[in-house]
């Protein structure tokens, strides 16, 4: 029972820690499989400890079966509850993630817990776990995808001269309700000019005949995300947007086709920053290429150019080289592959 939970602790082994402490709340989620429910959870060597109020102790007895629950109240609160497990378990060396714990509450945890224990911050123990993913998780971004496809096909028959940003994101948001389903982020909708800025707001700027659109969303499908960006346009494309986007598009596949287990992240991105180079487009490119999709809209592993991460098959990312002329436009295409055993396969394809 719980795999990825005796994964982790084999890390802990070769860290010499006695326990961890989850602070963040999609770790404890990927770890248990299950509870979204306010909580912490705390891994020994031998035994895994669910700490939660009242609220969702039902929930907790309900779906992490064979963990140990304990129960928080205002009679006794989380750090009443937490040393007694600290003094029962005899653990003295706890890593935790420092990127998920305020310092107000190390502090705390440090005053209130025994003095003989010691706290070793750890980045990134779920999260490497996480970067690959099962079987399972790889079937439910495929579904996320396929979704995600179906939205931007029925967007694309709205995108129409005279709509508005703000009325696409409306009749987008409306189809995603009706299918049941939820995005991943807030979407991206941006025209003409507003394509310049990677992250653009949606507004009220209305379409006009020879526009370009940028349009960026991703679903969920039962907590897994999907991701991708696609350009519209609309009538005549002038010159300069259509051989950026032709660009783009090239950077894009010459990345793609190149992407195998082994090779570092980093050089997944300088693949697609030296063609945009030859072409004299890099210094437009202002953005890594690339980022994970689980759990999380992102997540490891980073495709950057600082990235030392080694690619292994189960790896799920985006690739996404983007140019953006100030002020003027941006394109950017953005899609998804898994690493395989001898290559990569394009999920979104």
């Amino acid at each position: 029972m719980y795999p990825r939970i005796r994964a982790l602790r084999a890390q802990l082994k070769s860290f010499s820690f006695d326990a961890f402490l989850v602070c963040k709340p999609v770790n404890r989620i990927y770890l248990t499989e299950g509870v979204s429910s306010e909580g912490w959870l705390f891994i020994t060597s031998r035994r895994t400890y669910f700490l939660t109020d009242p609220r969702y102790e039902s929930q907790a007895r309900k779906e992490l079966r064979g963990i140990n629950l304990r129960i928080y109240s205002e009679k006794k609160p989380f750090y009443g509850v937490f040393k007694d497990i600290i003094h029962s378990s005899g653990v003295k060396r706890i890593g935790f993630d420092p990127c998920h714990a305020s310092v107000a509450f190390y502090q705390r945890l440090r005053r209130e817990c025994p003095s003989k224990v010691r706290w070793f911050p750890k980045e990134g123990c779920v999260e490497e776990l996480r970067m690959v993913k099962s079987p399972t998780e790889v079937s439910r971004i495929r579904k996320a995808l396929a979704f995600n496809l179906k939205c931007l096909k029925y967007l694309k028959t709205k995108i129409k001269a005279g709509a508005t940003e703000g009325s696409l994101r409306e009749r987008l948001e409306n189809y995603v309700c009706k299918q049941h389903l939820s995005f991943s982020f807030q979407p991206i909708i941006a025209s003409g000019s507003n394509s310049s800025y990677p992250h653009a707001p949606v507004t009220n700027r209305r379409l006009r005949a020879n526009d370009h659109v940028m349009v960026d969303f991703g679903t969920d499908w039962q907590g897994y995300k999907s991701d991708l960006t696609r350009i519209f346009f609309l009538g005549k494309i002038p010159a300069l947007i259509r051989e950026t986007a032709e660009n783009v598009r090239v950077a894009q596949k010459e990345a793609i086709k190149q992407i195998r287990p082994g090779m570092r992240a980093c050089a997944v991105d300088q693949l697609a920053r030296k063609y945009l180079s030859s072409k004299g487009l890099d210094k437009y490119f202002c953005h890594s290429l690339g980022h994970g999709v689980g759990l999380e809209i992102h997540e490891a592993p980073w495709i950057s150019p600082t990235s030392s991460t080694i690619l292994k098959p189960g790896m799920v990312f985006t690739v996404e080289p983007g140019v953006y002329y100030p002020g003027r436009f941006g394109i950017r295409i953005e899609d998804m592959v898994l690493v395989t055993s001898d290559g990569c396969e394009l999920l979104s394809g």
